[in-house]
């Protein structure tokens, strides 16, 4: 479990890079990110890992706005 959480932060965070970058692109540029993992676990646990990350990430981006 330990080893699919740090599997799954280092692929988020990987994907927060490439948002970044893409977000600095011009308009009419397009890009295209796509996480594809492979994995053994119940989809259970891989949901509520998902969920977990998902939500430490938007705390991240809410907390780096300006107020």
């Amino acid at each position: 479990m330990e080893k699919l959480t740090e599997e799954l932060s280092k692929a988020l965070q990987k994907t927060g890079e490439a948002l970044k970058t893409a977000a600095n692109k011009p308009e009419n540029y397009e890009t295209l990110i796509y996480l594809k993992l492979k994995i053994n676990r119940p989809i259970e646990d891989v949901t509520r890992i998902l969920k977990a990350l998902k939500e430490e990430m938007l705390e991240d981006r809410h907390s780096s706005l300006p107020s």
